[in-house]
């Protein structure tokens, strides 16, 4: 998709992780995969509908199933983490996710380029926030 719209993919590049407490991998799962990546499951889903060409819906489709993977995936992460956790862990860890809920909220405020949300579909600044609203109510993430 970057190609055919003039953008260049950039190489990936991954480092080595070291060990890591379950805590700390349960705050990165709470910020990553139940605010981060069930926020893209809901934009890729949303722009499979809106996006302006067949060809652009299809791909969000197909990217919104996979980010939804994620996504279920990382409930059920969390879930079990919690049972692993004591409470104070369990707590820092409500934190690290409403802070991502907040930040959330923060970015989608951005400048709203209406050439670009009317190719890719993507929601107006309104939208996103009645998105994120909605999300975090359902799953109770904040």
């Amino acid at each position: 998709l970057a190609t055919a719209f003039g953008g260049v993919a950039s190489p990936v590049r991954m480092k080595k992780e070291r060990r890591r407490s379950l805590e700390a991998m349960a705050i990165e799962n709470a910020v990553e995969g139940c605010v981060n990546e069930t926020f893209g499951a809901l934009l890729m889903t949303w722009q499979s509908a809106h996006a302006s060409s067949k060809d652009l819906r299809a791909a969000f489709a197909k990217i919104a199933r996979d980010e939804t993977g994620h996504a279920v995936l990382s409930r059920e992460v969390a879930a079990w983490a919690e049972t692993q956790l004591d409470a104070r862990a369990n707590a820092r860890v409500k934190r690290a996710r409403c802070r991502a809920v907040a930040e959330l909220a923060r970015s989608s405020r951005g400048v709203e380029n209406k050439g670009f949300e009317q190719v890719v579909g993507w929601p107006t600044r309104a939208r996103r926030s009645e998105l994120i609203q909605r999300m975090v109510t359902s799953l109770a993430l904040a």
